[in-house]
């Protein structure tokens, strides 16, 4: 029984013994990136939203491939959002991400929109005391000068410091765990029901170790 990991409710085991999972993370992994996008793609959208393949590609050529708001052309797994309902569940149709992501933040509230529309059409006030507007040129220049006074900073310095001493040690964590240990990190972690912190409890990390470990396996590494 020892060959079979355990599950997620720690009860009973897996049916895949640990030689053929790893077997099988291995030969994932020599799978190309964008073939593996591509199959976790349609996994999210089975899971999340009970579409299949089918059901998807139906709904782009019914939009023509492009955003169901701002007709911008959209690319499968890139930039399109599917939109749904979420007191029902319903989809509403596919959007980009910008689009999607604007109509979540007025939390699908048609009556937040309107006032958000009539607000733009009014007249922006005039502001006495502004000397004059800046233009996009003289607002990025005033950023990059303020960062670069940041960095420059003893606190700047300090932040700075700390952040490669952090990153110093996730890396020696890392290091310290065998192959066998990662991969069996990454199986365990992609087989669902365990979280990076749970992971790095058990394995006595941190739980940014256990995120450079799953960001080194989806880049196939």
């Amino acid at each position: 029984m020892t060959e079979f990991y355990w599950a997620t409710n720690k009860k009973t085991r897996t049916r895949t013994c640990k030689g053929c999972a790893e077997d099988r993370q291995k030969e994932r992994k020599t799978l190309k990136k964008e073939t593996y996008s591509y199959l976790a793609h349609l996994r999210h959208l089975r899971v999340t939203y009970g579409l299949s393949k089918e059901e998807y590609c139906r709904l782009m050529d019914m939009q023509g491939g492009r955003c169901a708001i701002c007709n911008i052309l959209i690319t499968a797994r890139e930039n399109a959002q599917v939109d749904h309902d979420h007191e029902t569940g319903r989809i509403r149709g596919i959007l980009c991400f910008c689009c999607n992501t604007a109509i979540g933040k007025f939390r699908d509230s048609v009556d937040m929109m309107l006032l958000a529309i009539e607000y733009l059409r009014k007249e922006p006030p005039v502001l006495q005391l502004r000397s004059k507007e800046l233009s996009a040129e003289e607002r990025k220049h005033n950023r990059s000068d303020a960062v670069q006074r940041w960095h420059d900073s003893d606190y700047g310095k300090t932040v700075t410091k700390a952040r490669a001493i952090h990153q110093s040690g996730e890396n020696n964590m890392v290091s310290r765990l065998s192959d066998k240990q990662r991969i069996d990190i990454a199986i365990r972690y992609n087989a669902g029901g365990l979280s990076q912190q749970d992971l790095a409890t058990e394995y006595g990390v941190s739980q940014g170790a256990i995120a450079r470990i799953m960001k080194k396996d989806r880049e196939g590494k």
